[in-house]
């Protein structure tokens, strides 16, 4: 279920702070859409945030990060519809290779990783940044209005990583994510889990750029 987000959560002004990139304008918000995922995905979220959070304990909370180590990170990604073109046109489409409406049915998936992109800096993960404007290098759209999800982001503890490693296919052993850190390869933060439940859409920033 999709809804226009409560304005005093500033969901808009986060995005529009994160939007790093210089050389890329100034993009404008249409509308911010909160997020209800039908119930199975979200108690698998909760499970897996809960089972994260005992393992680790509360010392591996980082910041403002919630049980689990849990953040909000912006995920970038293709639309092929006309969610959002209209006044409270919100309903999700069938389209093939729409993953934003596919995301809004069944959450994030591992099985459709680096469908996007074709590869992934950090392997077949779930990829996230702190960054907006980072994550606007992974949205496409057929239209001038661009999608991308803020979601809540189960990241435990991080292993960092500064160079690229594309073969990963889990965080290494200890660890529930990757972090990659600016440095060698990287000009912005990312995060990747590599787990299905790892991650819950929360809001849809509907924008133009």
């Amino acid at each position: 279920m999709l809804k226009l987000a409560d304005p005093t959560k500033n969901v808009d002004q986060q995005f529009l702070t994160k939007w790093k990139h210089t050389n890329y304008p100034t993009p404008t918000v249409v509308a911010v859409v909160k997020v209800t995922l039908p119930p199975g995905p979200t108690q698998q979220f909760e499970d897996y945030r809960n089972s994260v959070h005992q393992r680790r304990g509360p010392s591996c909370v980082k910041g403002n990060g919630s049980k689990g180590n849990t953040h909000r990170r912006f995920h970038g990604t293709k639309i092929k519809c006309d969610l959002g073109h209209s006044s409270g046109n919100y309903r999700l489409c069938s389209t093939n290779g729409c993953s934003v409406c596919s995301i809004l049915k069944s959450g994030f998936l591992l099985s459709h990783a680096n469908s996007n992109t074709g590869w992934g800096r950090f392997g077949k993960g779930l990829y996230f940044s702190s960054t907006s404007s980072k994550s606007n290098d992974y949205c496409d759209s057929r239209t001038d209005l661009y999608a991308m999800f803020v979601a809540h982001v189960v990241i435990g503890k991080g292993h960092k990583l500064t160079q690229n490693s594309p073969k990963l296919t889990s965080a290494p052993n200890g660890c529930d994510s990757v972090l990659g850190e600016v440095g060698a390869d990287l000009n912005h933060d990312e995060v990747v889990t590599y787990h299905d439940d790892s991650a819950i859409p929360y809001y849809v920033i509907l924008y133009k750029r």
